[in-house]
């Protein structure tokens, strides 16, 4: 998680409850294990793609995306708001692409696209898309 340091989502995952099974894996995880699998998930999403930017994009900003709301509860339990400003709230997949393009200058429209497309199918299937 590009965004997330490992032992905060360490944190968040004892302290909340996660949504998502690709977020429970990889907030659970320890350092390089996070690291083996967002590497899968991004190969897997550069493969279904053809382009680095959306697989970055995507592995930057989806847990972000999925668990907006254990890690809002988590920063208020913390009293921590200073940690906000490094994992941006983001509600929506289109708040979450246009935080993509400003991080990744070199985006184009269609990735862009392909992007929103990707975080979407996650909101929406939370299991089929784990299979990384």
């Amino acid at each position: 998680m590009y965004l997330i340091d490992q032992e905060i989502a360490n944190e968040i995952a004892a302290m909340e409850k996660l949504l998502y099974p690709i977020t429970q894996e990889l907030f659970k995880a320890d350092e390089e294990e996070a690291g083996e699998i967002e590497e899968r998930l991004r190969e897997k999403i550069i493969a279904e793609t053809q382009s680095k930017n959306v697989g970055r994009a995507v592995m930057m900003f989806l847990p972000l995306l999925l668990e907006n709301k254990a890690i809002t509860s988590y920063l208020r339990k913390k009293k921590q708001p200073r940690l906000r400003s490094m994992m941006p709230e983001v509600t929506t997949a289109e708040e979450t692409v246009y935080l993509a393009m400003r991080e990744i200058m070199s985006m184009t429209k269609e990735e862009a696209k392909q992007t929103m497309i990707i975080l979407t199918r996650y909101q929406r299937d939370p299991i089929a898309p784990t299979e990384i």
